[in-house]
């Protein structure tokens, strides 16, 4: 769920690497080789924080794991960007609600 939130939120340049890429195992490498910059949203910082492992960031980029990347692969593109929309809608009302 990580990697796959990590890849909606850079949806244009995920389907730039894949899209550039001979085939499947070279796009898994790219995706794999890419250093992803953090999300600014809060909620997913969060969540960032509470599944590393000291793995998955590197000098303050985020790094996909093979499962992670092989997970991206497999997606639809039509389903990714109806999640993409369904992340976003969820993330705006999740901000709108006061801290208690």
């Amino acid at each position: 769920l990580l990697g796959l939130s990590i890849a909606l939120e850079n949806i244009d340049k995920v389907i730039e690497i894949i899209r550039s890429s001979k085939d499947t195992n070279e796009a898994k490498e790219n995706l794999l080789g890419q250093k992803w910059s953090l999300p600014k949203d809060k909620f997913i910082l969060s969540f960032i924080d509470s599944e590393n492992d000291n793995s998955l960031i590197e000098k303050n980029f985020f790094k996909l794991s093979d499962i992670q990347a092989k997970s991206i692969l497999e997606i639809r593109l039509s389903t990714a960007l109806l999640i993409t929309s369904f992340w976003s809608n969820s993330i705006s009302y999740l901000a709108s609600i006061p801290s208690s």
